[in-house]
């Protein structure tokens, strides 16, 4: 009788240790080596509290912690060896490459708050994030579009590293990040909305875009959650 107790006793510690180290139901692995976190427009207009477009976010980027948030994934992102890309906009003194008789606000806002000059301290990349000489970041030259796929090199750049999942953050999140993630859903990547390191002017744009929008084109995730994903897999 000792003995079958002390094989159950076993058995039951064994099925304990597997359910401790089994993934919950549900839980997705997504391996490192295809895996990249982009960020869109994480620039001092936007971050810095200095930034012409800082005023538009800041209340959203305070409720949500968003820079901080940044900070610690970018920080576990280097850590573990996942790429990190950047794509920024930028434009020419007078942007020239647009026409600002579009009826279209996003360029109406841009050049109204005189923001993202190539060469101006508001088109570079937010200071906590840029990457020391040892890290392997890389930094997309500035665009005019509202997606980070035209004109850049981000799709080659993604297709040459073997990306497959993009863990997607930045500003603004119903504009540039929407587009973004748009884009490249229809080009074949796996996108996983970080919500907790992208801002929108309000909560209710940002709840907005999070029901009715990403869900479309991908998951809806926190950091934290999406590098838990990242070590899932050795």
């Amino acid at each position: 009788m000792r003995k079958i107790v002390d094989g159950l006793l076993l058995f039951a510690a064994a099925l304990l240790a597997g359910l401790l180290i089994v993934p919950p139901a549900g839980a997705q692995q997504l391996n490192p080596r295809e895996t990249a976190i982009l960020l869109v427009d994480f620039q001092n207009e936007f971050a810095a509290e200095n930034g012409n477009l800082y005023p538009i976010l800041k209340e959203e980027l305070k409720r949500k912690n968003v820079l901080q948030n940044a900070i610690s994934l970018i920080k576990a992102a280097r850590e573990r060896g996942v790429l990190i890309v950047h794509t920024t906009a930028g434009y020419s003194p007078g942007y020239a490459e647009i026409d600002q008789n579009n009826p279209g606000l996003f360029h109406k806002i841009v050049v109204a708050r005189n923001a993202f000059v190539a060469g101006s301290p508001g088109a570079e990349l937010w200071e906590p994030l840029r990457p020391g000489p040892k890290d392997t970041d890389i930094v997309l030259k500035g665009r005019s579009a509202m997606s980070g796929f035209i004109g850049t090199d981000l799709n080659y750049v993604l297709r040459t590293k073997g990306i497959k999942n993009l863990g997607i953050g930045g500003f603004v999140t119903n504009i540039c990040v929407e587009q973004t993630g748009r884009d490249a859903y229809d080009l074949g990547f796996n996108n996983y909305f970080l919500t907790d390191i992208m801002a929108a002017k309000n909560a209710e744009d940002q709840a907005f875009t999070e029901k009715n929008n990403f869900t479309y084109v991908g998951r809806v995730t926190t950091w934290h959650e999406f590098m838990q994903m990242v070590t899932l897999t050795q």
